[in-house]
């Protein structure tokens, strides 16, 4: 199981090389917000998570880390080329669109707007590609992992702002149960990803 953008990004690409390795073995991806791959985990409904830290409560062990950064997202009509107050004081005024409950994502975005000191307007959305398409129709600002944002930001279609506290690093981490031994298809997955 994994997190929205992990499986569109790291690991769709990833087990379409396994699967042209070895064809015979059976991988089956379940997506998910960071609540529900955790608990994937938790209840041995998966032998592998890629999702951000594993939370203190989860029987975990992390097989491998990789980069993941958070930035902040805005339409390119509106883009300002100023510091980061020009940017602050502009964002504060806009809507900030936000992940669903239970999303990574949410809480960091969360944490940020606390940290900026800011009460801004929020509307919760429940995907990437809704908070992408949001932030191009002009609909307000969000945070959103770099990953997910790349293409949207090389076509011109969102621009990436300058926002005090970000980039936020919070890495991708493959794990599994700690209580449990990885099945044989589970153990060259994970080989492979770490690679």
């Amino acid at each position: 199981v994994a997190v929205a953008t992990a499986a569109e990004r790291v690991l769709l690409p990833a087990i379409a090389h396994f699967r042209e390795r070895y064809p015979q073995a059976n991988v089956a991806l379940r997506v998910g917000n960071r609540t529900t791959v955790w608990e994937a985990l938790r209840h041995h409904e998966a032998d592998l998570v890629m999702a951000g830290r594993p939370p203190a409560a989860i029987p975990a062990v992390v097989l491998a880390s990789g980069e993941n950064r958070l930035v902040a997202i805005g339409p390119p009509s509106g883009s300002r080329r100023g510091d980061n107050s020009d940017a602050l004081e502009y964002m504060s005024h806009k809507t900030w669109l936000l992940r669903e409950p239970g999303s990574g994502t949410l809480e960091a975005t969360q944490t940020l707007i606390a940290d900026l000191g800011i009460d801004p307007t929020t509307m919760i959305l429940g995907s990437n590609s809704a908070v992408l398409y949001a932030v191009e129709l002009g609909l307000g600002v969000g945070l959103i992992s770099l990953d997910a944002a790349a293409p949207s930001i090389s076509r011109g279609a969102v621009t990436m702002w300058p926002c005090p506290g970000t980039p936020i690093d919070r890495p991708w981490h493959l794990a599994a149960h700690s209580a449990r031994p990885l099945s044989p298809t589970a153990r060259a997955l994970a080989k492979s990803l770490i690679g």
